[in-house]
């Protein structure tokens, strides 16, 4: 006869009762940080349910609030779609331009090409400027650029200079016979009375969505889809919080024999723990 079993088993039972006390411990603290992160989404998730109510696919409807919100985003200011618009544009504009302005001489012009290839040069065309003309216009969708006549050095250049609509809010005048004729382009400078005025060969216009008929509506490609890239934003952001929320490890008890292991299970039960609490 083992003695110094009723020890042993005394002995069990009270390491059984130490794991079940620290097990209960862990779990109050498991429920009380999931009280904590219900609590800090509790908002958020109410006006995703009252939103849902009146949603939209598309919340931005006109040109002005659209490229102003593209512009946010692509800045970094705006609430959601931060990432997404800003490779969206970056992107699109790398394709768009690919290496650059490339001169195809047709007939044999050299004076010709050598002045392009000039005026290339001194504008910075042939470099990082024309990848951000192509960002431009991928974020208003359209481009506008002054030209004039500029002396440096005892040389006269053609200066390029981009116009910037969400800083103007320039407006395109057309030809009543011709919507693709630009005549005049104007907008009004913030410490000025009066309206500058571009005539027509002062400077180049150029569209790259909308319809042709409405010249100073040029709707950006990615304008079509910011809802969703804000949807896409907040799932992603949805989806962490599910995930600290219901993913932590599962705790795991191992016990030395069935009467111990039925014990625990009845000391769980007793806490009411349920897998994902």
């Amino acid at each position: 006869m083992d003695i110094l079993k009723p020890f042993k088993d005394m002995g069990k039972v009270q390491a059984m009762k130490y794991r079940a006390r620290a097990f209960k411990a862990r779990n109050t603290r498991l429920e009380n940080e999931v009280q904590r992160l219900q609590a800090l989404i509790k908002d958020d998730i109410l006006t995703l349910r009252a939103a849902t109510k009146k949603y939209k696919g598309n919340e931005y409807q006109t040109y002005e609030k659209a490229v102003n919100e593209i512009n946010d985003k692509y800045i970094g200011i705006a609430d959601w779609g931060v990432l997404q618009t800003g490779s969206i544009v970056d992107l699109r504009a790398a394709f768009s331009i690919g290496e650059g302005i490339k001169i195809i001489e047709k007939a044999k012009a050299p004076a010709e090409v050598k002045w392009i290839e000039s005026f290339l040069r001194y504008n910075d065309l042939d470099r990082e400027v024309v990848q951000e003309f192509a960002k431009e216009a991928e974020i208003e969708g359209k481009i506008a650029i002054k030209l004039f006549i500029e002396e440096r050095d005892k040389q006269v250049n053609v200066t390029a200079r981009y116009i910037s609509w969400t800083d103007k809010k320039y407006t395109v005048e057309t030809d009543p016979q011709d919507y693709l004729r630009y005549s005049k382009l104007r907008w009004r400078p913030k410490d000025k009375d009066t309206d500058e005025v571009l005539e027509e060969a002062e400077f180049v216009y150029k569209k790259f969505g909308g319809r042709i008929n409405r010249p100073n509506e040029a709707a950006p490609k990615i304008m079509k889809c910011l809802t969703q890239i804000e949807n896409l934003d907040k799932a992603l952001r949805d989806w962490r919080e599910i995930n600290d929320l219901y993913a932590p490890p599962i705790p795991t008890l191992e016990c030395e024999d069935a009467k111990a292991a039925k014990e625990m299970n009845d000391a769980v039960e007793n806490i009411n723990f349920k897998i994902k609490k």
